[in-house]
């Protein structure tokens, strides 16, 4: 396969396209890909490439000119392939896309630069427009590198395995499987035993769970036009209904926890001195087993980030017991709410603040 780029900094991808798979598929001669620069096309006598916008603005757009120039010299007669422009506006590079790609004989890469092409370029020689996401780069260049290694994956012979691609994250519409590697334990850590037993048919089974499970997980979103079977749907919907009741969980424990501590603290008043050590040991207690309890501190499944709803609902407990107490409110559904038990609020603020910084320093 062929791709040629034009770009205006071929000197960027000397490294990328000369090392790992990529390096290894050229030296094969399973893909040749050319950087064409673009700067020896201007008639500039400068080789300018760029220009100020038409309609005033910042930045600078690359002239049509020089890009067309360059095009007709890569795309002349008997070219097939398809020339495309990597800009934010395209249509997502997805592995569906990466596939169809790779049936073209030859593929033309155009990168822009500033703030963005001459639009009449683009109308005269691209054929399509390709995005790598929902985010703005310097220029198109990186863009291209994935492009190109995303597309190269599925030439035959430039990975070692013809079966690698189609078991990767994305290729069934699934996230790929967890990988394991020597050793079997590392600190405590196994290696699951079904991968050690031999046993083909369990091990397809297991990675296929394990991908499903992962998208779920991750990308819930691909599950909809993912290709699953009936039983796999069920699962599927199983297992939503499974992560919900763990995020109501991680809500409702920490409440629960206030409401006994609450019940348990006046048992002890008339211990004195003791009374506090008793009820320091049991708030440093309950804020210790917050987290396992309700599930919130998970590695596999962090919800940790849910605690902002019951700190949030704790809060305004306690700003309706500042009324009531201060300012005469009442409300007769909240009454059971009402306190001016001292130990009651400094229970309920203790657990605002852990619950606060705990959410803080798990968020996203």
């Amino acid at each position: 396969m062929k791709i040629k780029i034009l770009t205006i900094f071929p000197q960027m991808f000397d490294s990328v396209l000369s090392a790992s798979i990529l390096g290894r598929a050229r030296e094969q001669g399973l893909l040749d890909v050319q950087c064409i620069d673009i700067r020896p096309f201007s008639d500039r006598k400068h080789k300018n490439t760029d220009d100020y916008p038409f309609g005033g603005g910042a930045g600078m757009v690359m002239m049509a000119q020089p890009i067309l120039a360059a095009m007709a010299s890569v795309t002349g007669e008997g070219f097939h392939g398809r020339r495309i422009y990597l800009g934010p506006r395209g249509n997502r590079l997805t592995t569906a896309k990466a596939r169809e790609l790779a049936r073209e004989e030859e593929l033309v890469l155009l990168c822009g630069h500033y703030e963005g092409v001459d639009q009449r370029a683009l109308d005269a020689c691209i054929d399509e427009e390709i995005s790598i996401g929902d985010y703005i780069l310097t220029g198109g260049e990186l863009a291209a590198m994935v492009l190109t290694d995303c597309v190269s994956r599925f030439i035959p012979g430039v990975l070692g395995s013809s079966e690698s691609p189609e078991e990767e994250s994305f290729s069934d519409g699934l996230l790929e499987y967890p990988q394991y590697t020597r050793p079997r334990e590392i600190d405590g850590m196994e290696v699951p035993e079904v991968l050690l037993s031999g046993d083909h048919a369990k091990i397809r089974a297991w990675r296929r769970e394990e991908s499903l499970r992962a998208t779920l997980r991750f990308r819930p979103d691909l599950l909809e036009n993912a290709c699953l079977t009936e039983k796999e749907r069920q699962y599927a919907q199983g297992d939503e209904g499974i992560v919900f009741t763990r995020k109501l969980v991680v809500i409702i424990v920490p409440l629960l926890l206030v409401a006994l501590l609450c019940q348990v603290f006046p048992l002890f008043d008339s211990l004195g001195f003791f009374s506090n050590v008793i009820q320091g040991a049991l708030v440093g207690a309950a804020l210790a087993l917050l987290l396992p309890l309700s599930g919130a501190g998970k590695r596999k499944e962090p919800f940790g980030n849910l605690l902002w709803l019951p700190a949030l609902l704790l809060v305004l407990v306690v700003g309706y017991q500042y009324g009531a107490a201060s300012l005469g409110w009442q409300a007769p559904l909240l009454s059971l709410l009402t306190t001016r038990n001292g130990q009651v609020i400094w229970i309920e603020c203790a657990f605002i603040g852990y619950m606060t910084i705990t959410c803080l320093r798990t968020r996203p």
